[in-house]
């Protein structure tokens, strides 16, 4: 147990992020394991709205990154159709997990669709700090430029494609929603495979920092 004032169970605690064996061509690969605090840790946020085609389930996704491998490693996720106030609820409890205060999230969805639920949590967290309860700090809001043109979802998960063909996308087996949208793509939904698309933006503006 990394943090002994963790519950056992708490992602935090993992002491150790373990890389089972892969092929590259006929080259069979084994990656050292690491530390999950090595990690440059990110939130990213992607909406199910009514311009969404293939996509049903709203998605948070906590990414982790590797600066020394370009390694990308999906720490947790939750994708669910849900409301935006069940959304924002989790977004915060995903936050504190990771001990993040941001999240990453297309320009036009965050100014017409989940300002009002964002704003109206932080005030709320904000009025149990004051009163010396256990509030959670704001969450800040890290705009991603919105691209509405007619491929845009097409492009942003395939421009995750030389990731996954080198071996650098890593996520846990029993994340059985990703695994199985990314197999069966491009058949079936894309929820979390169009979320993981926006890496290569974050990755632009400075994700290694």
């Amino acid at each position: 147990q990394s943090q002994p004032d963790l519950q056992i169970d708490d992602p935090r605690n993992i002491l150790l992020l373990e890389h089972l064996p892969f092929t590259i061509g006929k080259k069979e690969v084994k990656l050292e394991d690491l530390q999950p605090g090595s990690l440059t840790k990110r939130m990213l946020v992607d909406l199910a709205h009514n311009k969404k085609i293939k996509r049903c389930d709203h998605c948070i996704m906590v990414v982790g990154y590797d600066p020394e491998s370009s390694n990308i490693y999906i720490l947790d996720m939750w994708a669910e159709a849900t409301q935006y106030s069940d959304l924002v609820n989790m977004l915060y409890r995903m936050a504190q997990r990771w001990n993040l205060n941001e999240f990453w999230l297309e320009t036009v969805a965050a100014q017409n669709l989940l300002k009002f639920h964002i704003e109206e949590r932080n005030e709320r967290e904000d009025k149990l700090r004051k009163a010396g309860k256990a509030g959670h700090r704001s969450l800040r809001v890290s705009e991603l430029p919105y691209d509405n043109s007619e491929n845009a979802k097409k492009n942003r998960i395939e421009a995750i494609e030389p990731f996954a063909r080198n071996g650098q996308i890593w996520v846990h087996v029993s994340n059985q929603k990703f695994v199985h949208q990314f197999s069966s793509y491009p058949s079936g939904l894309v929820d979390t495979l169009d979320t993981l698309g926006y890496i290569p933006k974050i990755l632009a503006v400075g994700m290694s920092n």
